[in-house]
């Protein structure tokens, strides 16, 4: 339900005392994989409405930044994550 993920969203949010210090809490994800997985589902969510405009590539850029993803690794995910919404 779309109501439920915004209300869990901004649980998380405000756990964290703002938005800014809930993208900080990120870095803290407790593995590698789980850090990939975050970046993945970030790109396909930013992909999920056409071409990534700067506001995304500039979000993706600063996830990429703190969960210590590589510019190799990023650029994998992005070329996957383009084909599957190639039309």
């Amino acid at each position: 339900d779309w109501n439920d993920l915004v209300n869990n969203g901004l649980k998380i949010v405000n756990k964290h005392g703002g938005l800014k210090e809930s993208v900080k809490a990120i870095a803290d994800l407790s593995t590698p994989g789980l850090k990939k997985k975050l970046y993945v589902l970030a790109v396909d969510i930013a992909m999920s409405s056409g071409d990534i405009d700067d506001a995304e590539d500039a979000m993706l850029e600063t996830y990429q930044r703190l969960l210590g993803i590589d510019d190799a690794t990023a650029q994998k995910i992005i070329e996957v994550m383009g084909m599957k919404y190639a039309q």
